[in-house]
């Protein structure tokens, strides 16, 4: 018998980089799916592709739909992860855009700033330690695969608050009685999208109350 596992929040250890908590927005990231339409398309299986991309363009509404109906506690910006080095050098202008898709051609965030975190529907990665001569520095980005998918919160450097939360879903055991209309999980390929800003908002102000700025 399977059990309907709920958000699970896990705090993480204090070992974890030191990120100044964010103040004022919420980046949102949302997967284009690039690597994967290449590789598809290098086998000639346009298809697929195309089904990619469709339903990448799916899950980034979805996404949108959910933190424009349930995410009020701070402002919210979003960006696709093919400008995410563009993020990380703090260039915003036509990188960030709104929920209608729209571009802001005038950061709303200064360049140069830090105060926001960054979200992203997908496996919470892991910053490795350096264990000696050849060993991988630390704060080196991968992805702990051995978890299941969710709303993950990183810094502005895209490195794990420490003593931060992040929380997840297990999709392939949510019931289809509770897909909402902002829920979509693939048929087809590893994708996914399983509501959760509203938790998102709970956890930000119970944890961060006193380092956002509230709308």
């Amino acid at each position: 018998m399977k059990f309907i596992l709920p958000i699970f929040v896990t705090i993480l250890s204090s070992s974890i980089a030191n990120t100044a908590y964010a103040q004022s927005a919420v980046l949102v990231m949302l997967k284009a799916e690039k690597n994967r339409i290449t590789a598809l398309e290098k086998r000639n299986l346009k298809k697929d592709a195309d089904i990619v991309r469709q339903e990448a363009s799916i899950i980034m509404e979805k996404t949108i739909s959910d933190f424009t109906d349930h995410f009020k506690y701070c402002a919210v910006y979003y960006f696709v992860d093919t400008n995410a080095d563009l993020i990380r050098e703090k260039k915003f202008e036509n990188v960030l855009f709104d929920k209608n898709f729209k571009p802001y051609s005038t950061s709303p965030l200064k360049k140069n700033d830090s105060s926001f975190v960054i979200s992203y529907y997908g496996i919470p990665p892991v910053n490795v330690q350096e264990k000696g001569r050849g060993g991988v520095p630390d704060n080196t980005y991968r992805e702990e695969r051995h978890l299941n998918k969710g709303l993950v919160v990183l810094g502005h450097d895209f490195k794990r608050i420490r003593n931060q939360d992040f929380f997840y879903r297990y999709e392939s055991w949510w019931p289809k009685d509770k897909i909402t209309d902002y829920d979509f999980i693939s048929v087809n390929f590893d994708m996914a999208y399983i509501h959760s800003a509203g938790k998102l908002q709970t956890v930000l102000r119970d944890i961060y109350a006193s380092h956002f700025r509230k709308r």
